[in-house]
């Protein structure tokens, strides 16, 4: 009684009772709790606003892949990223939709980064610290764009080390 099984048996332990789990999701839980409110237990509505986010996200994407890499590139990248099959479980999801406004405000920092980077306009700079903020509240997902901040970091050429240590700095 109280066992939990894994898939394929792989690992049996009986879970304590007073394990309680909880995700810093606020804005997902906002708009879940918005859901509610708008459409009650129908299920067309909070499925056509995953199919929204999921525009936004690849729109997102393209300004990302223009911005880092231009033109032909960007519009090859942001069909394989839209027609990409991992999207259709946020889609389908709701309870995954999170991951929708994780790319959409990550993607969306991440381009302004690469703006505030290349042409050094404070703007740039301030408005990619308020995305990566934005999509730290969309939850833990978004502890995956310090590997991108990482990354490009690692790789820019042209700069110092104390150059790409405070390029981090959003």
């Amino acid at each position: 009684l109280g066992e939990f099984v894994l898939p394929y048996d792989a690992v049996r332990t009986a879970p304590d009772p007073r394990l309680t789990i909880r995700f810093l999701r606020p804005l997902p839980s906002a708009l879940v709790w918005l859901d509610h409110r708008l459409f009650a237990y129908d299920t067309l509505g909070p499925h056509l606003l995953s199919l929204l986010w999921w525009a936004a996200a690849v729109l997102a994407a393209h300004a990302l892949y223009r911005t880092a890499v231009g033109g032909r590139a960007a519009v090859v990248a942001t069909t394989v990223f839209a027609l990409s099959p991992t999207l259709a479980i946020p889609i389908v999801w709701l309870a995954n939709r999170d991951a929708l406004l994780t790319l959409t405000f990550g993607a969306s920092a991440l381009a302004l980064y690469v703006r505030w980077r290349r042409d050094r306009r404070r703007a740039f700079g301030l408005a990619s610290a308020v995305g990566f903020g934005v999509s730290a509240l969309t939850g833990e997902y978004a502890i995956c764009l310090v590997g991108y901040v990482a990354a490009f970091e690692l790789f820019h050429r042209g700069e110092s080390g104390r150059g790409r240590l405070i390029g981090t700095l959003p």
